[in-house]
């Protein structure tokens, strides 16, 4: 997906992403109980793209080890559907 303007929009990279919320307080809850499970690199970026605040695990600049790392984290039942995001200029 393409980069946006917003001021929360997620920097060009490769993400595994854990949850995707319309409302920002509610990706921010969600990303505080990802961090009291012991995920303290949690951040919560925006995708104008899609209009949704998405909960991020993890970021490479190789999209080959994100891969590997959502397979890791799918093996936790709180994360089984977690899936890689591509973010481009």
């Amino acid at each position: 997906t393409k980069r946006g303007d917003h001021l929360l929009e997620l920097p060009p990279g490769n993400y595994v992403i854990t949850g995707a919320f319309s409302v920002f307080a509610n990706a921010e809850e969600f990303s505080d109980q990802l961090f009291q499970m012991g995920f303290h690199d949690t951040k919560v970026g925006y995708n104008s793209g899609r209009g949704y605040y998405y909960v991020a695990i993890y970021e490479s600049g190789n999209i080959q080890q994100t891969r590997s790392k959502r397979d890791e984290f799918r093996k936790i039942p709180k994360l089984s559907k977690a899936w890689v995001l591509q973010v481009t200029d």
